[in-house]
C-alpha cells in the first residue's frame, strides 16, 4: 500500500472522458510499445483507471524509455525549458492522445516487480486476480453442503471421504505456469463455442501459446503470388488477411522445396467465408507490412486445414470509421477506418524512382461531411492504381495507412488495406444524401492536405506552378508550349537491355577491371555493348504565353526524330549537323504531356517537371484546328462568367460563335 499511494488516481479518468489535461500526474508503466521515430506507446495505470493512449516522445530527450512496473511523474514544474509541455490531442470518436516529452522517475520497475494494487505473488501485470486450488483435503467437521462430493451424500457411513493424494511440486509449478501464461494473454482461456464445425476461438484470442483452434473467418485482401529470391529463401510468396467480428490477422504462405502452400492460400476468395485451423501462429515480423494491429500473424503450414466458402451466416466487414477532419491530429503510421465520397480521382501516373524501379500511382480525393466538410488524399500503387475506378462513389475503407509528406496528411491502403465499393452501413447512407447536393461543385475545404484538381487538364505553365503552390503532390498536365533552350550536354546514359526480352533499363557503368565491358546496378557482371543501349535523357526549357519551366525527357525521339544511338552517332560524325538539328527542333510549338510535382532539395521546395509524351500541332491540321476550337470554347465559358461580351469590354469586336450574345 505504500508504493501505491504513490499514484495519483482520478486524472486518467478525467483526461479519457473530456480530454482534460492534467497538470502534474504519477502512473505506473504497465507495458510499452514502439511506434517509430523514437515515439513509444505507454500502458499506464494510476491505481484506479487503465490507460493505454499515452505516447512517449524522446526526439529531442535523451531519457530512456520507462522499464515495465516503473513508477514515473509527469509535470510542469519537473520539465526541462528545452522541452515541450505534455499535451492532450483528440483523435477521433471521444478518444484522447496523451503526448509526452518527459518524466521523472519515481521508483524503477526493477524494484517495484509487479502491478500495484495486486496480488504481490502476481508479477506478470494482470490485474485479475488468480485463485489457487486448496492442496489439503476437507476435515471431517466442515459442513457437508460445501466439502462432501456428492457421492459422500448417498454413503450411510459419517466417516470422512479418504484423502486426496496433493499434487507434486512440479505439478504445482506447471499449474502456475499456465494460469499466468493465461492471464498474461487476455484472462482465462478463450471459451469454446461449439464442436464440429462451429468456431473455438475468435481471431482476437490467439497467441502462441493456443495448440488447437478454429476460426471462422471472412477473407478481406489477397495480394499476389510473388517470386522471392534472397541468400535465404528461393520460391514464392502470398499473403492476405482474415478477420472476424474482433479483428483482424494477416496470413502468409510459402513454396519451396516442394512445399506449395501458396497454391493452397490462392484458393481462397476475396469476401467470402472461412473455416482455418492447423496455422502457425507467430510474432509479427515487420510491422511495415502488417497494419491489422495484431500483435501475431499466421503461416500457413502442412497441418492448416481449410474449409468453405461458408454461404451460412457469412462473416460481415466490420468498420471502426474515423471522420476525415480527424487526420490532422491523428499521428502518422496510424491505421484507420473511413467511409467518403470519392469526389475526385486524377491520372495513373508512371515513373522511374532514383533506385531505377518502375512505379504507377494514382490520387484520389476524398471527402465526408465532418467539419461541414472535409478532403483528404487517398494514394494508390501499382494494380490499385490501374484498376481503380469508382469517380463519384461512396466507399468504405478499411485498414487505411495515415501519411504525412510536407506537412500534409494522406492515406494510403498499404500492404493490408481494403475497400468496399457502395457498403451497407448507415454511414454511407447518410454521406449519399450529403454529397449528392455537392455533386458539380468543387469547393470543399480539406483539412488534411489541399483539396487537389483532377490531373490530365489543358493547363498553361503559370497555371500548373500556381496548383502545385497549394497541393505539392505529382499531378499530370497537357500543355501547348515549345522549347526554347535544349541542353546538349548528357543527353543520353548507357542503359542495361537484356537479351532475354525483360525489361531493366538501368543505368550501367564501366567494368573496374574491363573497360570495354558494363556493369549493371541489377547486378548483372561484365555485360557487352550489345546487352546495352543508348537512352534519352534530354533537359529542356519549355515556355509559352505565360510561363517557363526546366524539363526532364525521357523519350525524345519524338522531339529529334530519331534514336538516342542515331542523334549520339551523328554528333561524332558531324558536330555542326548535331547542333542544327537542335537548333532546328527550338521554337517549335508541340503538345506536351507532362508530370508535375514539388520536391525538397536543400531544404528549399524545387518544381519538377518530367515530359511523358510530345505530339507535333499542325495548325492546318486536325490537331491544330482542335486546339483552335477548345481555345474559342475557353473564351465562350469566360464571357458567360463574366456575363459580357468582349467587345463590350474591350471595345473589339470578335467575329464567330465566341462573342457573346448580348440579348441572352
Amino acid at each position: 500500500m505504500e508504493l501505491l499511494s504513490l499514484l495519483t488516481p482520478g486524472h486518467l479518468d478525467r483526461l479519457m472522458d473530456a480530454g482534460q489535461r492534467p497538470d502534474s500526474l504519477t502512473v505506473q508503466v504497465l507495458g510499452t510499445k514502439e511506434i517509430g521515430n523514437k515515439k513509444f506507446r505507454l500502458f499506464v495505470w494510476d491505481g484506479k483507471t487503465e490507460y493505454k493512449g499515452a505516447v512517449m516522445d524522446l526526439l529531442i530527450s535523451n531519457l530512456a524509455i520507462p522499464a515495465k512496473f516503473s513508477i514515473v511523474k509527469v509535470s510542469d514544474t519537473d520539465r526541462p525549458d528545452e522541452l515541450a509541455e505534455h499535451t492532450v490531442k483528440s483523435y477521433g470518436g471521444g478518444k484522447f492522445a496523451l503526448v509526452l516529452h518527459h518524466y521523472t522517475m519515481v521508483r524503477e520497475g526493477g524494484l517495484v516487480g509487479r502491478r500495484l494494487g495486486t496480488n504481490s505473488s502476481q508479477a506478470n501485470g494482470n490485474s485479475q486476480p488468480v485463485v489457487s486450488q486448496a492442496a489439503t483435503p476437507p476435515s471431517h467437521n466442515t459442513p457437508q453442503s460445501h466439502s462432501t462430493p456428492p457421492f459422500a451424500a448417498a454413503t450411510p457411513s459419517l466417516r470422512p471421504p479418504p484423502p486426496k493424494i496433493a499434487p507434486s511440486p512440479s505439478h504445482l509449478n506447471r499449474q502456475n505456469v499456465k494460469r499466468n501464461l493465461e492471464s498474461a494473454y487476455g484472462g482465462a482461456p478463450a471459451p469454446k463455442r461449439g464442436p464440429g464445425d462451429s468456431p473455438t476461438h475468435q481471431v482476437t484470442d490467439l497467441n502462441p501459446y493456443i495448440n488447437k483452434y478454429k476460426l471462422k473467418v471472412r477473407v478481406d485482401t489477397k495480394s499476389p503470388v510473388r517470386n522471392l529470391t534472397t541468400q535465404k529463401f528461393t520460391g514464392s510468396v502470398q499473403d492476405c488477411v482474415v478477420s472476424d467480428q474482433s479483428g483482424s490477422i494477416k496470413v502468409t504462405a510459402w513454396a519451396s522445396q516442394g512445399r506449395e502452400d501458396t497454391a493452397h492460400l490462392d484458393t481462397l476468395e476475396v469476401g467470402s467465408t472461412y473455416m482455418l485451423e492447423g496455422l502457425m501462429v507467430k510474432p509479427v515480423f515487420n510491422q511495415r507490412f502488417n497494419t491489422t494491429g495484431h500483435n501475431y500473424e499466421l503461416t500457413w503450414g502442412q497441418n492448416t486445414v481449410a474449409s468453405g466458402p461458408y454461404t451460412d451466416n457469412p462473416i460481415k466487414q466490420t468498420y471502426k470509421f474515423v471522420p476525415i477532419s480527424s487526420l490532422p491530429d491523428t499521428p502518422a503510421d496510424t491505421v484507420v477506418d473511413l467511409v467518403a465520397w470519392v469526389k475526385e480521382m486524377g491520372d495513373l501516373i508512371q515513373f522511374r524512382s532514383k533506385a531505377e524501379k518502375d512505379f504507377k500511382k494514382r490520387e484520389v480525393v476524398l471527402a465526408d461531411n465532418s467539419m461541414g466538410g472535409s478532403s483528404v488524399n487517398l494514394v494508390l500503387w501499382a494494380e490499385q492504381a490501374e484498376q481503380f475506378s469508382h469517380l463519384d462513389a461512396i466507399i468504405a475503407i478499411k485498414g487505411a495507412k495515415v501519411a504525412e509528406f510536407n506537412g500534409n496528411k494522406n492515406i494510403s491502403l498499404g500492404f493490408s488495406g481494403t475497400f468496399e465499393v457502395a457498403p451497407e452501413v448507415p454511414e454511407a447512407e447518410e454521406l449519399e444524401e450529403w454529397a449528392s447536393g455537392l455533386r458539380g461543385h468543387t469547393m470543399i475545404p480539406s483539412q488534411s492536405s489541399q483539396v487537389g484538381r483532377v490531373a490530365g487538364e489543358w493547363s498553361t505553365l503559370q497555371e500548373i506552378k500556381e496548383l502545385l503552390a497549394e497541393n505539392r503532390t505529382e499531378k499530370k498536365f497537357t500543355v501547348l508550349a515549345c522549347p526554347i533552350k535544349v541542353k546538349t550536354d548528357n543527353m543520353w546514359y548507357r542503359a542495361h537491355q537484356p537479351r532475354d526480352g525483360k525489361v531493366c533499363r538501368k543505368k550501367v557503368t564501366e567494368n573496374a577491371s574491363n573497360p570495354e565491358l558494363y556493369d549493371c546496378k541489377c547486378g548483372d557482371k561484365k555485360l557487352s555493348e550489345g546487352e546495352t543501349e543508348l537512352r534519352y535523357m534530354v533537359s529542356l526549357c519549355l515556355a509559352d504565353c505565360t510561363s517557363w519551366i526546366w524539363a526532364t525527357m525521357f523519350s525524345a525521339s519524338s522531339l529529334f526524330n530519331m534514336t538516342a544511338q542515331e542523334l549520339h552517332d551523328l554528333r561524332i560524325i558531324s558536330e555542326s549537323n548535331f547542333l542544327e538539328l537542335v537548333t532546328k527542333v527550338q521554337f517549335t510549338e508541340a503538345v506536351f504531356s507532362v508530370t508535375a510535382k514539388v520536391e525538397t532539395y536543400n531544404q528549399s521546395p524545387q518544381l519538377k517537371f518530367n515530359i511523358q509524351d510530345m505530339e507535333h500541332l499542325g495548325w492546318g491540321e486536325e490537331g491544330g484546328k482542335d486546339h483552335i476550337k477548345r481555345r474559342w470554347m475557353e473564351v465562350m465559358r469566360l464571357e458567360e462568367e463574366l456575363g459580357v461580351s468582349h467587345e463590350e469590354e474591350y471595345g473589339i469586336a470578335v467575329s464567330g460563335t465566341a462573342a457573346y450574345p448580348a440579348t441572352s
